[in-house]
This record gives C-alpha cells, structure tokens and sequence, in this order.
C-alpha cells in the first residue's frame, strides 16, 4: 500500500468516524492495520495533513475538530514511549 492510500485511509477514518471514537490509539491502530512499514516520521506527516484537510470541515468550537486538534501530540506521545520497547 503506497503513502498516498494509507492517507486515504486515515483521512476517511477521521472525516467519517463519530468524534467519540476517534483517539491518538484508533488512528495509530489505523497505521498498524495498514502493515506496511514507514518511517515514523513519514506516518506523523500522514497523520497530520489528514487532520490539517479533515479540520476544515468543522467549526473551531465543534467536539470533534477540538478532538482532532489533540490527536497529533498524544500520537506524537505514544511514539515516544513505543520507541522504548
């Protein structure tokens, strides 16, 4: 699976998935599902420009644009204590 379908992916998951379920773990488990193997900075920047596009379809103050506003540091947190393992 190329980059470019793996952002498909986490895109269609973030626009499509109710705000309750959407946390820094379902969207890494996204990546995990995908099993192809990346960079880990490859799979942040992934991530991030699906958030930065999903963003622009909620208002600032909505649950769900604030829930996608926290995802990139907890991902960037559960990052950093995976590299310990």
């Amino acid at each position: 699976m190329f980059s470019s379908t793996l952002y498909e992916n986490i895109y269609n998951f973030l626009l499509d998935s109710p705000s309750d379920h959407i946390t820094a773990f379902s969207v890494i488990f996204q990546l995990i599902e995908d099993d192809t193997w990346y960079s880990k900075d490859k799979l942040r920047e992934i991530i991030h420009q699906a958030i930065i596009v999903v963003k622009k379809n909620y208002d600032q103050t909505s649950k769900k644009y604030l829930k996608l506003v926290d995802i990139p540091l907890k991902v960037s947190e559960y990052y950093y204590y995976l590299s310990d393992l």
